[in-house]
């Protein structure tokens, strides 16, 4: 592919938007397992504290690679 500084192969860029991205859990994006399904010491904190202080219903107590991408500019932030 060429670019021509426009976009790729002399297509110009347009605004796009997207209504979601789907994200079928590599290491960078897979939060882990569901604390709902265990009773052991992945059902108790830091589980359901984020990195924003309210609760998320994940398995992850921070952001990740998806949390980033979502808001940079055609998408609105989803949980």
């Amino acid at each position: 592919l060429s670019s021509d500084g426009d976009g790729v192969a002399g297509h110009r860029r347009q605004n796009m938007r997207y209504a979601g991205v789907f994200s079928f859990g590599d290491s960078l994006t897979d939060t882990g397992m569901v604390p709902r399904v265990a009773a052991g010491p992945a059902s108790r904190p830091p589980y359901g504290e984020t990195f924003f202080r309210r609760p998320t219903g994940r398995a992850s107590d921070g952001r990740l690679v998806l949390d980033f991408i979502g808001p940079v500019r055609f998408l609105a932030p989803k949980l």
